[in-house]
């Protein structure tokens, strides 16, 4: 068996400007991953002109 997985996240943040702005925070409660299961992805950002990519793969074999 042969997997192949490519991603290309390409991107560009460029000739941006912030002036005057309040950034926030981020609060995460101890108990948020209490029942979670599974893959899980979290992202935070409480900046000005931010760029995030975010990516998964993901490869499942059930064999019965």
């Amino acid at each position: 068996m042969t997997t192949l997985n490519n991603m290309n996240v390409r991107a560009t943040l460029s000739d941006n400007e912030a002036n005057n702005n309040v950034n926030g925070f981020n609060v995460m409660d101890h108990e948020v991953f209490t029942e979670a299961s599974g893959i899980i992805s979290i992202i935070q950002n409480t900046g000005n002109n931010v760029l995030i990519q975010d990516s998964t793969i993901a490869n499942v074999i059930i064999i019965p």
